[in-house]
């Protein structure tokens, strides 16, 4: 009895379930994540009063995904989810910031590159996590300073802004991307 059970454990099809409940977890996990960083980003506007500290609400969805999952991808679909519920969110009076939202759609393919970074170079994992979110964050605030909309040409007012505003949404992109990575070595080291 014990022998056909364990033949059974073992059969393609069991082999074949096994892996479709694993994509269909992936799925939910990327999806519920992402459109909960994008309904943390335009819904909750705590008074932080500080530039760039948008990222910080959406990382927390984010972190939770990278947690959750193994996949080295799950930051781009989690982003992908995000950017898809964002789209919609004017039907509901509700308009997304530009730089926030630049941030939220980088933030996940570049913690996907720092993740694969971390596991080919482990020494460098925190400081790879770092960079992604300061970069990410660093790209929105060209976004918020209207660099972008001047460099492609549109007729736009460039914003003038401090040094200590830049740096301000760089620590915060860094913080963000080091919340992530402290989150995805967590798990890392529970599988091993």
């Amino acid at each position: 009895m014990n022998s056909v059970s364990q033949s059974n454990a073992s059969s393609p099809i069991s082999t074949l379930n096994n892996r479709v409940t694993s994509r269909v977890a992936f799925w939910i996990v990327a999806g519920s994540c992402g459109i909960s960083a994008a309904l943390l980003l335009v819904l909750v506007h705590p008074s932080l009063r500080i530039p760039g500290s948008a990222i910080l609400r959406a990382m927390i969805p984010l972190a939770l995904g990278y947690y959750l999952s193994k996949d080295r991808n799950i930051g781009f679909v989690m982003s992908l989810f995000a950017a898809g519920a964002l789209t919609i969110t004017p039907l509901f009076s509700i308009t997304p910031k530009i730089s926030p939202t630049a941030a939220l759609l980088l933030i996940g393919p570049l913690l996907d590159l720092a993740s694969r970074i971390a596991s080919h170079r482990p020494k460098f994992a925190i400081l790879a996590f770092g960079l992604a979110g300061g970069s990410a964050n660093s790209i929105a605030f060209l976004f918020r300073a209207n660099i972008v909309d001047s460099l492609l040409g549109e007729d736009h007012q460039l914003q003038s802004f401090g040094i200590g505003v830049f740096m301000s949404f760089v620590l915060c992109g860094v913080l963000s991307g080091l919340v992530c990575g402290l989150i995805a070595e967590t798990r890392e080291t529970k599988r091993t």
